[in-house]
């Protein structure tokens, strides 16, 4: 039973190595007597800010016996009831694996009035691109009664709802935006925090789920993805190069005459959510010599149909599925930058060279698994890519339907 459970095998101790955790209690709620006519603990837990799903367990400090557990759900809330107001109490919050970390130390069930520090975060609400509609919501916790909400030191196209706490504007183009936010309980007590929001120029961004840009140093095989931070995996000579580049300060290539190169990485759980939706595929590259060479290859090894490919054979640029052509396009010059892209909306699949729409269109009905991207070379590491390529970026969206002109600059990602 959870009562004849001894304190002393399990001391407190702190795992601030892992979580900065602190707690905020309700002072509404947390009153002697309380809940069923007892008292009880209710608050809030956080993570550097951040609400925090944990268990927590409650110890009778005198007799050192666990007492009560309960959790705080994913917004980091939680209450514990039936319990003893004239006794003291420590509340131990347990991560899933296992670390705890005290949360209150030799505490009674809250008088009313008493005050503990307020919580305080905001909420994105909407998508966050420069130029578009911004919704957010402040959230307090820990304070007396109503609160009152405000901002300071921001932008003249932000404001924010001081009775809801809602903050909402139409961003001026602005990438980076800094300022306040305050929350102010019933008995006047405030907490401040300082914001900093970046907005996007891609109108696409919330559903662009790989993107690289290839920058670093001469013949550096680290290639991190910019969207969610992880390295790509290198094989043999694939690696930077600082001699070609279309934005930015380097591309990926591959030194001749070592057929296994490649830079790949396995697909996500959303890659493989995509089956028969849309999708974007697009990049930059640079040959210097027509032989047969895959510049993408998505088919797994074990599994190698029916995903896409884009190969260069037979002097032009070609889009494959199930092992066969589905969209051929022209031949491309040598030692210069093209812009690919292929993409499938509502079931029709285009590729385009340029901006330009190349081939027909191809009546798309594939369920694709997107389960590896294989950069330069085939899956099986025969075909390998002889030149660079440069910002090659995945989106489970359809970005093009028609004619475009290619990207400008350099992805727009931190």
């Amino acid at each position: 039973m959870a009562n004849q459970t001894q304190y002393a095998k399990q001391p407190i101790g702190t795992i601030a190595r892992r979580h900065a955790l602190s707690n905020a209690l309700n002072v509404e709620k947390n009153c002697a007597p309380g809940y069923n006519g007892n008292g009880y603990f209710s608050g809030l837990v956080t993570d550097d800010g951040t609400a925090f799903p944990a268990t927590i367990q409650v110890w009778h400090q005198a007799s050192h016996r666990l007492v009560k557990t309960g959790s705080s759900g994913l917004d980091g809330q939680y209450t514990i009831g039936n319990l003893d107001p004239t006794q003291t109490y420590d509340l131990i919050a347990v991560d899933p694996s296992g670390e705890r970390e005290k949360l209150i130390s030799s505490s009674r069930i809250p008088e009313v009035g008493w005050l503990s520090p307020v919580n305080l975060f905001l909420h994105n609400t909407s998508s966050m691109v420069a130029g578009g509609s911004y919704t957010g919501q402040i959230t307090a916790m820990g304070g007396n009664g109503s609160y009152t909400y405000s901002i300071s030191s921001a932008p003249g196209w932000l404001s924010a709802n001081s009775s809801t706490g809602a903050v909402t504007g139409t961003n001026d183009g602005t990438r980076y935006v800094d300022f306040t936010i305050t929350a102010t309980d019933s008995i006047s007590n405030t907490k401040s925090i300082p914001v900093s929001l970046v907005f996007y120029t891609d109108p696409f961004w919330a559903s662009t789920l790989f993107a690289l840009k290839f920058n670093g140093t001469n013949g550096s095989q680290v290639f991190t993805d910019v969207i969610d931070s992880l390295n790509w995996t290198v094989t043999a000579t694939a690696q930077v190069s600082t001699a070609q580049q279309k934005y930015g300060t380097g591309s990926g290539t591959v030194q001749s005459g070592t057929s296994n190169s490649k830079i790949f990485r396995n697909g996500t759980a959303k890659t493989r959510a995509i089956g028969t939706g849309n999708f974007t595929i697009e990049f930059f590259f640079r040959y210097t010599s027509n032989v047969t060479m895959s510049i993408l290859d998505c088919r797994h090894p074990i599994n190698t149909i029916p995903d896409p490919t884009i190969w260069y054979t037979s002097n032009t640029i070609t889009y494959y599925t199930n092992g066969s052509p589905r969209i051929t396009g022209p031949s491309l010059a040598t030692n210069t930058w093209h812009h690919i892209a292929v993409c499938r909306a509502d079931g029709i699949t285009r590729m385009f060279v340029n901006g330009t729409q190349v081939g027909s269109n191809y009546n798309d009905t594939n369920s694709y698994v997107f389960d590896d991207f294989n950069l330069m070379n085939s899956y099986n590491t025969i075909y390998t890519f002889p030149g660079w390529i440069d910002d090659f970026r995945f989106t489970a969206d359809a970005r093009y339907t028609s004619s475009f002109t290619p990207p400008t600059s350099e992805l727009d990602y931190p």
